[in-house]
């Protein structure tokens, strides 16, 4: 394929793409303008043409963040000419969305354009193509070294990756930057040169530019050693992996409202680092954010301390979107805005009749049921019905003729309902 993809590699990358294409599947590259981008598009590209591959299962995504004037027309137009000179199918995507005060830039435009490359590449079908480098890779592990990561973070970035059940793939990973410039000037590619790329002020510019030289220069080839150091953390995180999930799948536990829960009583058995590796597990298996080392911290001690009539909760993530309790011996997660409508006893079928009425739940409310004769507390009837206290303000409550309670959103329909 080229001179920068060892055999192992080439092989490894042949297999996927075919694998992909045989299923009808789709081959999307995310296309910046810059070198690394360009340079991936035009090996692809000819990999195609080696094999004798249909060009026209290749499409080429470009995301404009709007975080700088030259990438609403120029950059854009750019990359649009590159896809149509190879022929190729052109995708272009806006990041509407602005940072929040404080958030990371760097962070908020990887996490958005991951989003929208992802609203194209189908699940368990398509793969999609990344240009990150060895130099990036280098960064990457030194950047979380820098922020306390742990064996997961310092494992840096993968050849292959499944997120969200979509295939992503860096072909360019063992290649260095320098690689990658020469690729480029032998044959005679265009590209863009991103201003923002020199601007210190971001971390990552910083440590290209400033300490990786730095470190360079005392000690050699830091990106390779870097490097290799991240596939020795991959191994490690492998390997607590190994013993890791089979512990969580005896923890999960069910709850009638279909949220994630697990088993404190079996969870509260372990010591806090293997508790700290089960959460943080979980977390991932349900693509969930995981919470800082702190936050993981604060996380135990609440749940180890706290009385049993109080359900101590720990936020965290963007608006604090991320929400875990303990209730009742179960530790629950979800986010904030959880849309209770897909649980699993939808009350649809109550609506189509003319004397259903929907209202919302009141403090100190007595309740009729179709078969008894004598009201009842409504909170003890919820609590019965095992809705934790969360959910009780907001739930959805259905009446026959405004006073028999037939219907409780998500969690029971009255059997006496014709």
């Amino acid at each position: 394929m080229s001179i920068f993809f060892g055999i192992k590699v080439s092989i490894f990358i042949n297999c996927i793409i075919h694998k992909a294409l045989e299923k009808s599947g789709h081959i999307y590259i995310g296309l910046s303008g810059g070198v690394d981008s360009v340079v991936l598009l035009d090996l692809t590209y000819q990999f195609f043409i080696q094999h004798k591959l249909d060009v026209s299962h290749l499409t080429a995504i470009y995301i404009n963040h709007q975080l700088q004037p030259e990438a609403n027309n120029q950059w854009q137009i750019f990359c649009q000419k590159i896809a149509h000179k190879y022929q190729l199918n052109f995708i272009t995507e806006k990041i509407n969305d602005q940072p929040q005060a404080g958030e990371s830039i760097e962070n908020f435009a990887r996490k958005h354009r991951y989003d929208l490359f992802l609203k194209h590449v189908k699940p368990n079908l398509d793969v999609l193509l990344l240009a990150h480098h060895l130099d990036d890779q280098a960064e990457t592990v030194l950047f979380r070294l820098l922020k306390g990561a742990g064996p997961k973070g310092l494992s840096g970035m993968k050849n292959l990756y499944h997120y969200q059940n979509r295939v992503i793939l860096r072909p360019l990973l063992s290649s260095s930057k320098q690689d990658i410039l020469q690729y480029a000037k032998l044959n005679h590619l265009d590209y863009i040169q991103d201003p923002s790329n020199e601007l210190i002020t971001y971390d990552r510019n910083f440590l290209r530019k400033k300490i990786i030289p730095e470190l360079a220069s005392r000690f050699g080839s830091v990106n390779k050693t870097i490097s290799r150091a991240a596939e020795h953390y991959q191994q490690q995180q492998q390997s607590l992996d190994y013993f890791i999930d089979p512990i969580l799948t005896r923890l999960q536990a069910e709850h009638i409202s279909g949220y994630y829960c697990l088993d404190y009583v079996l969870f509260k058995a372990y010591p806090d680092y293997i508790q700290a590796s089960i959460l943080r597990k979980w977390f991932e298996s349900h693509q969930y954010l995981s919470p800082s080392e702190k936050k993981i911290t604060q996380i135990l001690h609440q749940f180890s301390t706290a009385s049993t009539d109080k359900i101590p909760e720990v936020c965290w993530g963007r608006s604090n979107e991320y929400i875990l309790r303990k209730y009742q011996n179960k530790i629950f997660i979800n986010k904030k805005y959880l849309n209770h409508s897909n649980k699993h006893n939808n009350l649809s079928v109550l609506l189509s009749h003319n004397n259903i009425q929907i209202k919302s739940r009141m403090l100190g409310q007595k309740v009729y049921f179709l078969n008894k004769t004598h009201s009842a507390s409504l909170k003890k009837f919820l609590q019965n019905l095992e809705v934790p206290p969360w959910d009780r303000e907001n739930i959805l409550l259905y009446f026959y003729q405004e006073k028999y309670l037939v219907g409780v959103e998500g969690y029971w329909k009255c059997k006496y309902v014709r």
